[in-house]
């Protein structure tokens, strides 16, 4: 693989395999990536240089609450 990276392979039951790949999409992630910052999480916790940058990331979606610009109805 690239840039130093490898690709191990996991065994999950069907069904939670099947939404972590669905979590995965609502993050915009490859699901190898998204389980990969899950098990750097697990295995090295939330200080591993990798989870950090996964946390600080931008998120999509909406920025501050209804009710800190008035009412939007």
């Amino acid at each position: 693989m690239p840039n130093g990276r490898k690709t191990v392979e996991v065994d999950l039951p069907e069904y939670e395999a099947d939404q972590l790949n669905a979590r995965a999409q609502m993050e915009s992630l490859a699901p190898a990536r998204y389980l990969g910052v899950h098990v750097l999480r697990s295995a090295y916790g939330p200080l591993h240089p990798e989870v950090i940058a996964y946390e600080r990331r931008d998120d999509l979606g909406q920025v501050g609450t209804l009710s800190d610009g008035g009412d939007r109805e």
